[in-house]
């Protein structure tokens, strides 16, 4: 199977276009009035992951070896 791909329409290692008119004036001065929100972020963060780890202690592992096997077959077929 050949595909003709037109060179023009590739864009590698290019810029895209919100990065071509990123105002980082502006975006300077969003972090500094809302530097709070990244360490409320955070600490919401490490309380949602050592609590998902406190409660997943208690359970039982889950068995995933045949649909991960069926799963990795069906990308076979598509390659």
């Amino acid at each position: 199977m050949e595909t003709n791909i037109d060179p023009s329409e590739l864009q590698l290692l290019g810029a895209y276009d919100f990065e071509k008119n990123f105002n980082h004036l502006e975006a300077r001065k969003w972090m500094e009035e809302n530097w709070q929100k990244s360490f409320i972020i955070g600490f919401i963060y490490l309380i949602t992951v050592f609590g998902i780890q406190h409660f997943m202690k208690e359970q039982r592992p889950f068995s995933l070896r045949v649909p991960l096997t069926l799963w990795s077959f069906s990308l076979t077929l598509f390659r």
